[in-house]
């Protein structure tokens, strides 16, 4: 049985849990995964939006949660930006980005997972 590594990306201000919830499960159905603990997803963790709820419905299923934390300390305004390029490095078998009219942050990871070989979903909000 394969695994599934998805990284998750998008708006903190994303509220459509639906769309979420409706694209992650098509996702782990697509691969033919079937054990819970077989499908990592992997965020930034942001406090809100697109990555909380991507992290709610994956803790629900049983997924393994990966969470990416920026280090705005450490690196300032370029935090976010660096983090997301550290988890493109780290690898996924796809990426979902759920965002609206090229949300910077959310845009630059689905653009460097294309970049890396990654299979992008892009989610436009409505």
């Amino acid at each position: 049985m394969p695994d599934l590594r998805t990284l998750v990306t998008g708006l903190r201000s994303w509220i459509d849990r639906t769309r979420i919830v409706d694209e992650l499960d098509q996702l782990v159905e697509e691969a033919g995964v079937t054990d819970p603990a077989s499908v990592t997803l992997m965020s930034g963790a942001c406090p809100s939006g697109a990555d909380r709820l991507a992290e709610q419905h994956a803790l629900a299923r049983g997924w393994v949660v990966e969470r990416h934390p920026a280090r705005w300390s450490e690196h300032g305004r370029a935090a976010g930006f660096i983090r997301n390029q550290q988890m493109v490095d780290r690898g996924a078998d796809v990426c979902v980005v759920f965002c609206r009219n090229g949300s910077a942050s959310a845009s630059h990871t689905g653009h460097a997972a294309e970049r890396a070989g990654i299979p992008t979903r892009w989610n436009e909000a409505l």
